[in-house]
């Protein structure tokens, strides 16, 4: 499962995405968008519970021309991130947007997610 924030403006795009690796690695992956690559964390992400609603929370900021992930709430359980990237330059759109996406396996089995009440607030 990815979850993603996106900003751009004045030629930067600050991109915070994440992706739960419950099939392989078990763990929480970050981008780098920078280097457009996937960051491991220590964060641990395992299949969750059937028919369970998980709450997820991520702090995020921009710093600069940073990306910072500050921490993330899983199910009442909070994990320090504490990780900054360098944004992407030489963009050329403005936007911000957060996005939700389901990744598949090698085999792209299928599995099915409910998400509700998506929030992005900022100060």
């Amino acid at each position: 499962m990815e979850f993603d924030v996106n900003q751009a403006f004045g030629g930067t795009r600050w991109t915070w995405g994440s992706e739960c690796d419950f099939d392989q690695t078990h763990a929480w992956n970050i981008w780098d968008p920078l280097n457009e690559v996937w960051r491991p964390t220590s964060v641990p992400c395992n299949h969750f519970p059937s028919n369970t609603w998980i709450h997820l929370i991520w702090m995020l900021e921009r710093v600069g021309n940073q990306v910072h992930y500050v921490s993330l709430d899983v199910a009442d359980t909070k994990y320090d991130v504490d990780t900054y990237y360098t944004a992407q330059p030489e963009w050329y759109q403005e936007e911000i947007d957060i996005a939700f996406q389901m990744d598949g396996n090698y085999e792209q089995q299928p599995y099915k997610v409910w998400l509700d009440e998506v929030t992005l607030n900022g100060s």
